[in-house]
C-alpha cells in the first residue's frame, strides 16, 4: 500500500465521524459552549463560558477588568461592547476615528460602504438588452469568453455596448482546451490569453480586470467528484497521488506570476476565481490542496482572489450539510482575513438546470447578506442566464437581492467540522511523496 494511504483513509473515516463529535461535549452547557448558554447549573470553570462572576479569560460577564472580552461595561483594548472608547472596534455606537464596520449607524466615523456587484455571463447576445439596467444599478459585467469567441462579432457588440453605457468589465478568456486555466493546461492558457489581449488592444474596450478562472477541470473534476459520490476511497487516493506533483507545482507557480506580471503591465488588472477549498491550505503554510487542484494560488501576485463560494453547489456535491448562507459566511471571512480589501467572493449558482441551483431569489439574498455581514464589498453572482431561467421570477427579482442588509447567518457545525477535516486532510498531505 502507497505510503501514508492509511493516513489518508483515516482522515476521511474522520470526516464520517464528524457528525458524532457535535454531541460530545464535557461541559453542562447543551449549547456547545456558545455564548449565551443555558446551564441549569453553576458552570464548571470551563475557558469560555457566559457565568456571571467570573476571572477567565474571555467572558461576557457584567462588569469584569480582563483583556479582551464581550461585557456591557469594559475598559479593554479591543472588543465589541455596545458602548466604548476604545481606537478599533465594530460596536453600533463609538467615537473612534476609524472603525472597521461594514453597515453602521455611528454618530461620528468615517466608514464608507460601496458594494460592488459583478453579474457573471458567457450570454453574450441575451445579455445586451439589459445592459441599461446593469449601468442604471451600478452592476460590473463579468464575460466569460471561450477561445472560439475572441474576436467574433457577439463579443465585439456586448464589449461596445458596456464601454457606451460606462460599464465595468472583468474578461475571463478560457483556454481552447481543457475548460480551465491551470498546471495542465498553462501551455495553451498562455497562448490563449496573449491571443485574447493582442484583440482587446484593437478595441476601445471598458475591460480592466482579466479573471484567470482556476480550476482542477477536466478529466479530473469529474472523477474526484464521482469517487466522492461512490465513496471509492482507494480511488480517491489514487487520483490524489496522480495530481499531487510538488516539483512540477513550484514550476507553474513561478509561470503563472511571470504570466500574472505580463498581464498587469499590459495594464489590467489580474484575479484569480477559484476553489473556496484552497483557502484551507493555507494554514500550514505548504501547497498541497492547491497542488491536487492543479491550481496555484499563494505566492503569486493576484489583484483580487474570488473563491466561489457556491453554497447550492458545495452543499450537493460534499452531500453532508444543508445549502446554507453560513457556508459563503465562513469563507468570506476567511479571505477577508487573508486579503482585505482584495478579497472577493463569487455566489450561486442562479439556474435551474441541475439540482444545485437557488430555489427562490431568497436563497441568494441570504448568500449576500452573509457576504456583506463578513466584510465583503466586491461580490459575483454566477450566473446572468440562470436569472432569466425561473418561470416565478425575472431578472429584476435576481438583481434586486443586491439590497439586502448585511446579517450574520446562524452557524452551521457541520460546515466547520468539514473545514476541520479538509485542514487534516491537509496536514496528511505532508506525508505523501
Amino acid at each position: 500500500m502507497k505510503q501514508a494511504t492509511w493516513f489518508l483513509v483515516l482522515a476521511v473515516l474522520l470526516l464520517a465521524a464528524l457528525p458524532l463529535m457535535v454531541s460530545c461535549d464535557d461541559d453542562d452547557d447543551d449549547n456547545n459552549n456558545n455564548t449565551p448558554d443555558d446551564d441549569a447549573t453553576p458552570d464548571d470553570n470551563d475557558t469560555n463560558d457566559d457565568d456571571t462572576n467570573d476571572d477567565d479569560t474571555f467572558d461576557d460577564d457584567t462588569v469584569d477588568d480582563d483583556t479582551s472580552d464581550d461585557d456591557t461595561v469594559d475598559d479593554d483594548t479591543v472588543d465589541d461592547d455596545t458602548v466604548d472608547d476604545d481606537t478599533v472596534d465594530d460596536d453600533t455606537v463609538d467615537d473612534d476615528t476609524g472603525d472597521d464596520d461594514t453597515t453602521d449607524d455611528d454618530t461620528g466615523d468615517d466608514d464608507v460602504v460601496d458594494f460592488e456587484f459583478s453579474i457573471k455571463t458567457y450570454s453574450h447576445t441575451a445579455v445586451v438588452p439589459y445592459l441599461p439596467e446593469f449601468a442604471e444599478r451600478g452592476f460590473r459585467l463579468y464575460l466569460g469568453a471561450g477561445a472560439s469567441s475572441i474576436g467574433s462579432p457577439n463579443l465585439t457588440t456586448v464589449l461596445t455596448e458596456a464601454e457606451s453605457l460606462g460599464i465595468p468589465v472583468t474578461l475571463c478568456p478560457a483556454p481552447s482546451s481543457g475548460s480551465f486555466a491551470n498546471e495542465e493546461t498553462l501551455d495553451v492558457y498562455e497562448e490563449d490569453l496573449t491571443t485574447a489581449l493582442d484583440w482587446l488592444d484593437t478595441l476601445d474596450t471598458s475591460v480592466d480586470t482579466i479573471s484567470v478562472n482556476m480550476e482542477l477541470g477536466p478529466p479530473y473534476d469529474a472523477m474526484f467528484q464521482e469517487a466522492w459520490a461512490n465513496r471509492d476511497f482507494a480511488l480517491l487516493i489514487d487520483l490524489t497521488y496522480e495530481t499531487l506533483d510538488r516539483e512540477r507545482f513550484l514550476v507553474s507557480t513561478t509561470r503563472f506570476q511571470d504570466l500574472v506580471s505580463d498581464v498587469q503591465a499590459r495594464g489590467y488588472d489580474v484575479q484569480i476565481t477559484t476553489f473556496p477549498l484552497l483557502l484551507d491550505d493555507v494554514n500550514d503554510e505548504d501547497t498541497d490542496i492547491q497542488d491536487v487542484c492543479n491550481s496555484p494560488m499563494v505566492d503569486i501576485d493576484w489583484d483580487l482572489y474570488a473563491p466561489c463560494t457556491y453554497s447550492t453547489e458545495y452543499a450537493h456535491y460534499i452531500g453532508l450539510f444543508d445549502t446554507s448562507p453560513y457556508f459563503v459566511y465562513t469563507y468570506a471571512q476567511t479571505i477577508r482575513e487573508m486579503y482585505g480589501d482584495a478579497a472577493m467572493v463569487a455566489l450561486g449558482l442562479v439556474r435551474t438546470g441541475g439540482n444545485n441551483g437557488y430555489t427562490s431569489p431568497d436563497e441568494l439574498a441570504a448568500d449576500i447578506a452573509a457576504a456583506k455581514a463578513a466584510g465583503i464589498r466586491r461580490i459575483e453572482i454566477f450566473k446572468f442566464g440562470g436569472m432569466l431561467e425561473y418561470p416565478d421570477y425575472d431578472f429584476d427579482d435576481w438583481a434586486d437581492t443586491t439590497l439586502v442588509e448585511p446579517a450574520v447567518p446562524d452557524p452551521d457545525p457541520m460546515i466547520d467540522l468539514v473545514r476541520v477535516a479538509t485542514n487534516l486532510v491537509d496536514f496528511i498531505f505532508n506525508f505523501m511523496n
